[in-house]
């Protein structure tokens, strides 16, 4: 087991990051007509608080991220402030994996088992994909793209004038009553302008099967080319 790191150099790693990374604006850019959620760059790293709770407990980190969609990469780890690993999520070319230290975690197993595929979704496929097509009414100030998905639906909700990708979410037909339950939710929330993108500035993922959630804000970006 890799030794954890220590609190000077968490320090030292904030600051070399923070000497990259475009600091990220309160401004809104707008995404091309009929291209919504073009604008999240699909390179980036960053340095963000991070809070993972389950159920009322809650775990506050730093979290350090890297994503590069084409490769199909992301990894999130959670560090404390004297450098423990709360929890690492990652997941490169299909491969998951998922750490989380510490008693609690430890007695519900279930989930770290499923918290890499989970948290994917924050990162991963946030555009519909071609087939798509939005519904026909708008709700309120957002277009809607809902798909059918395995077991369930894919719904994606989108700033109608800037594109910018507001929820993603899984819902299942419930069992004995009409309509749906939601599975899982991503809010996207607060976006603001990174170079030429636009990027989320607040992402919050809600697995409500399982009673967790984890909350990313951001506090430096970094667009890789």
């Amino acid at each position: 087991m890799p030794e954890p790191m220590k609190p000077l150099a968490i320090i030292f790693f904030v600051i070399g990051v923070s000497g990259l990374v475009v600091r990220a604006e309160a401004a809104s850019v707008a995404a091309e007509p009929g291209a919504p959620g073009g604008t999240i760059p699909p390179r980036y790293s960053a340095v963000s608080s991070a809070v993972m709770q389950y159920r009322w407990f809650k775990f506050p980190a730093l979290g350090v991220i890297t994503v590069d969609v084409p490769k199909r990469h992301f990894a999130l780890v959670g560090l404390s402030q004297i450098g423990l690993t709360v929890f690492e999520l990652s997941e490169t070319g299909g491969h998951l994996k998922s750490r989380m230290p510490g008693t609690l975690l430890k007695r519900h197993p279930q989930i770290a088992e499923g918290a890499a595929a989970d948290v994917r979704q924050m990162f991963f496929d946030l555009v519909p994909p071609d087939r798509a097509r939005p519904l026909p009414r708008p709700r309120g100030n957002a277009t809607v793209f809902r798909i059918p998905a395995p077991g369930g639906t894919l719904e994606y909700r989108f700033e109608t004038k800037t594109g910018a990708l507001l929820e993603k979410r899984f819902s299942v037909p419930r069992k004995f009553f009409p309509g749906s339950r939601v599975v899982w939710q991503v809010l996207f929330e607060d976006y603001a302008a990174v170079g030429r993108n636009s990027c989320p500035r607040i992402i919050r993922f809600k697995q409500r099967a399982r009673h967790y959630a984890i909350a990313l804000f951001f506090k430096e970006i970094r667009i890789t080319p």
